[in-house]
């Protein structure tokens, strides 16, 4: 038998205005999604989920489940043994949470070896039923997609919830996988956390800790831990000092929140194992070595790894797909608007054969070496792009062409599945309108998302089945759309075929009746026969990159700008006095919305600065050494701080500023009323035109 040291002497408490759902529902968020607290984890893996009546839980319904798993605990014998003797309670209370419960009597753990339940093999469309069984028994092998909440409301009083799951390391050719066992008493608001362990590997000293909802004497959630211990934190996969300063904390808030999305909702199609292990592969195989070479003026620490995201997203999804369908040959594909090409580039390396296309090349092509088929040229939406010839379509941020991939899919071959990932909001011949909507769009919802239920419903009128997923990538678009099998058998081809093109039609007419140019929309009837061309004023993005980040405004306009924000921020009611460097009040001013900023301007200047990509936020950024603009506020940057500018150039390639100091006038000492609160050997930019420096010479790497 094996004890575990008194309860009571390792209670840690947080106060916590929640309920027993809410209380519920965030320790369902720790099972299913353990990776948005802990980002050393990718997520977790369910291996066995079952409720069962209490009077009928037993020692050796735990050791069958974790026998037939080949785990048995993870307990340090040689610290448990030290425990005070006394009157011992079995497993079966300590599963049930009777941890609180202790006074002064130890706990103990037997070691029990029952039968060995036959395990099943791995279903993937196994369904769980939220109400109790006969045998108050639900159970399942690998059930990654599982909303532990739903089985959680399902179990009654009398039930207690038994899950096995694997903690899933971000790195897992450094880590290994964390398999904990997890008791949920509902009845009581307790889950129990127990670490396993494959069998016959060594002992790791882990911890077992319990969380408890109580009311007396006000509200809080207890953690119990079977260690005060903090000396070994560094050996722990789950340290005694994250437990308490992180995961407790994050319960707490998040039973005080009135709806919590408990399910998994990222990376849903693919093994989250696999993804993890893969990603690590392909980020030290592509993805270090690009960032070092990145001829690109895009940020590498963005797109490098977000391209190795999807690939990997890509490379997971099509194993998957050769295994259910027993074939061995890779997948082909061919990737509309690529870009810089770095996910066409890590497919083909990897032995999908494929292409991309882009209206224009990017610096980096010519580094991929000739097996990597990069084309430059346009794609107009016609007879003559389909792609018989590959297995996937794929539309990466593709923008104008977005929803024309399931479109081009569908005709391409009756096999051609697409992936697409929505960005910009494109429709088939213009930007999208949201006053113009189809389908069961609501108003409630934010305009990234109508247009995603947009994307959805032209996959599903070109007659596909349409998953949606979101991607972990380091972007605010993450949610991508799969179209992997059709909806209809393919004797209807011609008939669905007639929808698709009354679909477009439809679009195209709802286009001409909301046309603000005064122009007629060219209308190509494709259900004209001697039409090649699916629409007439289809607009491919141009071959040559415009400048669009406001260095086109004039300097009169962009001076107006800048003084007339600066004027209104000076003039805030409450605005923030300073102490220069030299003993003098600096006015910071306050804080204004980006609303509040664009009520300043007349309509037209705004429409102006919008054509630019960005508009009024766009001009105030490129405006950095004056205003700070993030998280919807405009204010002042504050130079009385030893750097105004901390945290801003750090993610950068060149971080290093000293070759900049004293090359540009400082705008402060010029225009604020107060000066610039720096003296003038301690600011970077210049006071007065006799100490400008000439500005570097760019040389390109």
């Amino acid at each position: 038998m094996t004890t575990l040291p008194e309860a009571k002497e390792t209670a840690e408490v947080e106060t916590c205005s929640g309920t027993s759902e809410g209380f519920m529902g965030a320790l369902a968020i720790w099972i299913n999604k353990p990776h948005v607290v802990n980002r050393r984890l990718c997520g977790s893996r369910t291996d066995h989920l079952q409720s069962v009546h209490k009077p009928e839980f037993s020692p050796e319904i735990v050791a069958d489940i974790t026998a037939n798993l080949g785990l048995q605990f993870n307990v340090d014998i040689a610290e448990c043994s030290k425990a005070n003797e006394g009157t011992s309670n079995d497993l079966v209370s300590y599963l049930e949470g009777s941890m609180m419960e202790m006074e002064s009597n130890t706990q103990e753990i037997g070691e029990y070896h029952g039968n060995h339940i036959n395990s099943q093999e791995e279903n993937e469309n196994m369904e769980l039923d939220s109400a109790a069984s006969d045998n108050s028994s639900r159970s399942g092998d690998l059930l990654s997609d599982v909303d532990v909440s739903a089985m959680i409301e399902g179990c009654t009083d009398d039930e207690v919830l038994i899950i096995v799951r694997q903690l899933l390391p971000k790195q897992p050719e450094r880590h290994r996988n964390i398999p904990e066992l997890i008791i949920i008493d509902k009845a009581n608001c307790k889950g129990t956390f127990i670490p396993l362990k494959e069998e016959n590997s060594c002992v790791v000293p882990e911890i077992v800790y319990n969380f408890s909802l109580g009311t007396q004497p006000s509200p809080c959630i207890t953690l119990y831990t079977s260690t005060t211990d903090c000396s070994t934190d560094s050996e722990r996969k789950l340290s005694l000092t994250w437990l308490r300063n992180q995961l407790l904390q994050k319960l707490a808030r998040w039973s005080e929140q009135p709806s919590l999305r408990t399910h998994v909702t990222s990376l849903r199609l693919v093994n989250v194992a696999e993804y993890s292990r893969l990603y690590s592969e392909l980020k030290n195989r592509y993805g270090l070595h690009f960032a070092k070479i990145w001829p690109e003026k895009t940020n590498p620490e963005k797109y490098v790894f977000e391209d190795v995201a999807i690939a990997t997203y890509l490379l997971c999804l099509w194993n998957t797909e050769r295994q259910r369908t027993g074939v061995d040959r890779k997948q082909s594909f061919a990737d509309l608007g690529c870009g810089n090409g770095l996910l066409v580039h890590i497919l083909m390396s990897e032995g999908h054969p494929g292409y991309g296309l882009d209206v224009r090349k990017r610096n980096i092509w010519d580094l991929y070496g000739p097996g990597t088929i990069l084309k430059e040229e346009s794609i107009k939406p016609s007879d003559d792009s389909v792609f018989p010839d590959v297995d996937w379509l794929i539309g990466n941020h593709s923008d104008e062409l977005t929803p024309w991939i399931p479109f081009m899919a569908a005709r391409s071959s009756y096999t051609c599945k697409y992936f697409v990932l929505p960005c910009c909001f494109w429709d088939f011949n213009s930007r999208f309108s949201f006053s113009r909507r189809l389908g069961p769009m609501r108003e409630e919802n934010g305009k990234y998302r109508q247009y995603l239920d947009y994307i959805r419903e032209v996959g599903e009128t070109c007659g596909f089945n349409v998953d949606e997923d979101t991607l972990r990538i380091p972007s605010t678009k993450r949610i991508c759309f799969v179209g992997s099998s059709r909806a209809y058998e393919q004797a209807n081809e011609k008939s669905v075929d007639e929808m698709r093109k009354l679909f477009l039609l439809s679009r195209q007419n709802s286009q001409e009746n909301s046309n603000h140019n005064g122009k007629d929309s060219k209308i190509c009837d494709p259900s004209s026969e001697s039409s090649k061309q699916w629409i007439n004023d289809f607009n491919p993005r141009s071959k040559v990159e415009t400048t669009r980040n406001c260095v086109t405004i004039s300097e009169q306009i962009k001076s107006r700008v800048v003084q007339t924000v600066f004027a209104a921020l000076l003039a805030c009611e409450g605005g923030l006095v300073k102490l220069g460097q030299d003993g003098h009040q600096w006015r910071l001013g306050g804080r204004l919305t980006v609303s509040d900023v664009v009520e300043l301007f007349e309509r037209g200047l705004l429409q102006e600065l919008k054509s630019e990509c960005g508009g009024l936020q766009t001009l105030l950024r490129n405006h950095s050494h004056i205003f700070q603009a993030s998280g919807g506020n405009v204010c002042l940057r504050d130079f009385t701080l030893d750097d105004p500018f901390e945290g801003r150039y750090n993610k950068g390639r060149n971080s290093d500023k000293t070759a900049y100091h004293k090359t540009t006038l400082c705008w402060f000492h010029e225009n604020h009323p107060d000066g610039c609160p720096k003296m003038a050997e301690r600011c970077m930019y210049a006071h007065g035109a006799e100490e400008l420096r000439s500005k570097p010479k760019k040389t390109k790497s």
